[in-house]
């Protein structure tokens, strides 16, 4: 199981289907209302690694292998970020970036906390998600969550916790240093105040680069039912 934000794949943004509109924000939510556009200069990309552990850079081209359960290869999708431009939801300023398949997200990353808008539908009516993708600068230990509706319009809780910080971790051959690991749980808020598990996922940061690794399990299980393995990572300087 993808969860909505590792969804966001080569950072997050990436495997989301979202209409390519500018946002505007009505009362701190969104609206499916147009803005002025905001002009693109690359200036706006100068702090692009200032969120270190989740570098969103314009040029950024991301490798992976995803292995699901039952499968013995990986499926290897390849990625290139490209920043369109800056826009402001809740006086806070979010790159708009757009990534596989022409899909578009935007980014905001404040003090270590990064997060992802993602919209989708069309029309009048554009609905949207709003998740917390890393909050780096809290200490292990840490737990925040997100709710999301799911398909059936459920609400799904994706709660997060920093498991460790600082350590090596070897992916694909290759050893990366400084290292967050986030642990995610998944419950269903089902009718009557019961919550169902569904899944669990360990992330792996690493500084500089970004997402170098998930696995998914099923929570009943414990079968391995998703594995996101980074083969290479190209970030312009």
């Amino acid at each position: 199981m993808r969860n909505s934000f590792f969804a966001f794949a080569a950072i997050g943004l990436l495997f989301f289907t979202s209409c390519d509109k500018d946002i505007s924000v009505e009362n701190s939510e969104l609206s499916a209302n147009p803005t002025k556009p905001a002009t693109e200069n690359a200036s706006n990309l100068s702090n692009c690694k200032d969120c270190s552990y989740v570098p969103v850079c314009s040029g950024s081209v991301y490798r992976y292998s995803d292995t699901s359960a039952g499968s013995s290869t990986g499926t290897i999708q390849s990625y290139t970020l490209k920043y369109l431009k800056d826009t402001m939801i809740a006086g806070r300023t979010y790159q708009k970036i757009l990534g596989a398949g022409q899909q578009a997200a935007y980014f905001n990353c404040s003090s270590g906390i990064s997060s992802t808008i993602v919209l989708s539908g069309a029309g009048g009516n554009a609905p949207y998600t709003k998740t917390t993708n890393l909050k780096a600068n809290q200490s292990v230990g840490h737990n925040w969550a997100d709710v999301i509706n799911n398909a059936t319009g459920q609400p799904v809780t994706h709660s997060y916790t920093i498991m460790s910080k600082g350590n090596t971790r070897t992916v694909a051959g290759i050893t990366y240093t400084d290292v967050i690991h986030v642990h995610e749980r998944n419950s269903l808020n089902m009718p009557n105040a019961v919550i169902m598990p569904i899944g669990r996922t360990d992330y792996y940061f690493a500084k500089g680069t970004g997402l170098v690794e998930s696995i998914s399990l099923d929570d009943f299980s414990g079968q391995k039912i998703f594995h996101h393995v980074l083969l290479s990572a190209t970030i312009p300087n």
